[in-house]
């Protein structure tokens, strides 16, 4: 008998290993987060159709962002993610972008993408909350209360008052903060900025799959390759959300805005940024 759970323990440890080595070749080489402004008198084609990133797969790709916190970081027309099989295309990639400063303006961060089991799981997550009974947003506050940037106010309630009423995708750049201070355990508390901004993701997750939102992608970020100022974010993620409606549930639901005091603390907020996005159909997440 013991000698059977043996062979057994050790064919699992060989298909666990297996799995892994599967994965690790499936894994693109590399991947790049890009902000692309067009020049007035570019020619140019949506990304999804676009020649410049044929030599890769798009993961995730919207237009007309708007920035909605952090330091004002310009206007762009798109934002893609782009993977690549091989590192000689990625270094193509940029080459090209860096060589076509005629056609546009780029803003190019060399990423790591979350593993997909990963992310999957996330989801599977999210779905399961939709039924829970016991998730209360706990009421909506005003939108003055649940904007942290008073200088994007008016771009709060563009996007809230505005004509435009579908899915949208959260773009979130976060850099955490390096000496975060706990407003919940005073001076004597040694919360990391991982476990403050946890507390607030404890809420917010609930509530995100009790409304319907997915996440569309999620990494960490290496470093700035191409671009018009250099930010040193840690974590991206990009949320999607089925309507403009949910959205605003989501982000003026009472105990969001309550939670949110612990986020603050674990980021660095001024070294953050965060846009609002519309998904290409190609790349919008189907209803589950």
């Amino acid at each position: 008998m013991k000698r059977w759970a043996v062979r057994l323990s050790v064919g699992l440890l060989v298909l666990v290993l297996a799995g892994y080595g599967i994965r690790s070749i499936l894994l693109p080489a590399a991947s790049a987060a890009v902000f692309v402004e067009y020049r007035e008198d570019a020619s140019w084609q949506p990304a999804p159709e676009s020649p410049l990133f044929q030599n890769g797969q798009i993961e995730f790709a919207g237009f007309e962002p708007i920035q909605l916190g952090g330091e004002d970081l310009g206007a762009w027309d798109e934002v893609v993610i782009v993977n690549f099989d091989r590192a000689a295309d990625y270094r193509e990639f940029v080459g090209r972008i860096s060589a076509e400063d005629d056609i546009a303006r780029y803003h190019l961060l060399k990423i790591a993408p979350q593993a997909p089991e990963l992310l999957h799981f996330m989801n599977w997550r999210l779905r399961g909350y939709r039924d829970d009974a016991s998730i209360d947003p706990g009421g909506q506050l005003p939108i003055d209360a649940a904007v942290l940037d008073t200088k994007y106010l008016d771009e709060w309630r563009s996007l809230f008052d505005g004509p435009y009423r579908d899915g949208i995708v959260m773009l979130n750049l976060l850099t955490r903060e390096q000496e975060p201070q706990d407003p919940a355990g005073g001076p004597d508390s040694d919360a990391s900025a991982e476990e403050l901004i946890d507390r607030y993701s404890q809420v917010a997750t609930r509530l995100l799959g009790k409304l319907g939102g997915q996440m569309s992608v999620m990494g960490t970020v290496d470093r700035v390759v191409v671009g018009p100022a250099i930010r040193h974010y840690d974590v991206y993620a990009f949320v999607f959300y089925p309507s403009v409606e949910v959205f605003e549930v989501m982000f003026t639901a009472r105990a969001r805005v309550e939670a949110q005091v612990h986020q603050l603390a674990g980021l660095n907020v001024g070294s953050s940024a965060g846009y609002w996005v519309k998904p290409y159909a190609e790349v919008t997440p189907a209803e589950r």
